[in-house]
């Protein structure tokens, strides 16, 4: 189970995030009040903690002394189109930097440069100058652009890709399709090889349509000579799936790539994830 906290002032995005991060669904994502007390969401294998941004809450020591000891990464959140707060931002950062110091110093710490589809938002690079950190540690993020919001899904979740990538490189070849995705059923990616944005887009849509259907370990969907395919297996106690999009291969050809391709990928999630 990874623990992770979010932080940062009010109206950063941080409830949006987690809303996203729910249902997978921008419209509702978007629709948040000011929250005055600790949100949660619970996953199979993460606990998002988000501490209230209002001043009044957000240097409230009983937040960071429970939280950060249980903390495996720590996210601080900046609306990066909001620049008339960027002193009030480097203020806070400084004393998140001290608690974390004192209660979670080996948490890794992640940036989100939020907000990224409004005008004029400072990059990653400019807000890793404002905080004095390395850019690396500076994730570019908005729910109104999926593939963002693939990245921090993955960043969060810590996935050593290499195993999955040969895995998924394999069933993109063999199977002629234009993006491979392996995720689990909280919709965390361990992989993506070709389009990022149509990858989070047919992953959101295909969980729903999942969550409509019933449990199938299949879906099909056809367009002209392409398919995009859906297949599921379970380990652990969680879903695991492959989605190949736009394959050219035949019907049986992608299946029968598809189930091999997922029996390599549970052998590698089980080493992830042991019990």
């Amino acid at each position: 189970m990874i623990n992770a906290v979010f932080v940062g002032l009010d109206f950063a995005g941080k409830t949006s995030i987690k809303l996203y991060l729910e249902n997978f669904d921008i419209e509702r994502a978007l629709i948040t009040e000011t929250s005055e007390e600790l949100e949660t969401l619970k996953t199979g294998k993460m606990t998002i903690y988000v501490i209230p941004g209002q001043e009044s809450f957000r240097y409230d020591e009983v937040f960071y002394e429970r939280l950060f000891p249980v903390a495996d990464i720590i996210v601080f959140v900046v609306d990066a189109a909001d620049r008339k707060r960027f002193d009030e931002v480097k203020k806070y950062f400084n004393f998140v930097l001290k608690k974390k110091e004192e209660y979670a110093p080996d948490a890794r710490l992640l940036i989100l440069a939020h907000k990224q589809d409004l005008p004029n938002c400072a990059k990653a690079e400019e807000i890793a100058e404002l905080l004095g950190v390395n850019k690396k540690a500076v994730l570019e993020t908005s729910v109104k652009i999926p593939r963002t919001i693939l990245h921090l899904l993955m960043t969060l979740h810590g996935i050593p890709s290499e195993p999955f990538l040969v895995i998924g490189a394999e069933l993109k070849k063999e199977t002629q399709a234009e993006t491979v995705v392996l995720a689990d059923g909280d919709a965390f990616t361990y992989t993506v090889l070709g389009d990022e944005e149509d990858a989070m887009e047919h992953l959101t849509t295909l969980l729903r349509l999942m969550n409509t259907l019933g449990d199938k370990d299949a879906i099909y969907m056809f367009k002209g000579n392409s398919k995009t395919v859906l297949i599921r297996d379970v380990v652990n106690d969680d879903e695991i799936f492959f989605i190949v999009i736009n394959a050219k291969e035949s019907t049986r050809k992608i299946t029968e790539a598809m189930r091999r391709a997922l029996k390599a990928a549970k052998e590698e999630y089980i080493k992830r994830w042991k019990k």
